[in-house]
């Protein structure tokens, strides 16, 4: 596939690591920054075309800290959600994008109200400015 196009988006989030993932299983939020770079790398090194993180994020949330869901597969729970987190994994993204000249798109700037609500909406809050 990689003849057909010009070039190559890569989505990454940690935070829903911490559910879905058999491989990645418990990233908190020291780790957050790492592995999305880590992952950008390894995408990266494995194609000829460029390859642009398109998405990545940390969530966070308008009250009091959240926990992710539990892992599906080990069942353990790691990753809090806060503005503070939000803030350190996004800025340390921004900053390797930076020193990277690697455009790149912070994913959410604003609510998404029109996703609805259940146990993994925790859209409520962005971009927190300190």
């Amino acid at each position: 596939m990689e003849n057909i196009v010009d070039w190559i988006g890569l989505d990454e989030f940690p935070w829903w690591k911490n559910t879905f993932s058999k491989v990645f299983t418990c990233v908190p939020i020291e780790n957050a920054a790492n592995l999305t770079t880590f992952i950008y790398e390894n995408v990266k090194n494995a194609y000829t075309k460029p390859v642009l993180l398109t998405e990545f994020g940390w969530p966070g949330t308008s009250g009091e800290d959240r926990k992710s869901a539990p892992n599906k597969y080990t069942g353990e729970e790691c990753g809090i959600a806060n503005p503070a987190n939000q803030i350190r994994a996004n800025q340390e993204v921004l900053d390797y994008c930076a020193t990277h000249n690697l455009p790149c798109t912070v994913f959410e700037a604003f609510n998404e109200l029109w996703k609805g609500s259940n146990a993994h909406d925790i859209n409520v809050s962005c971009c927190y400015v300190d």
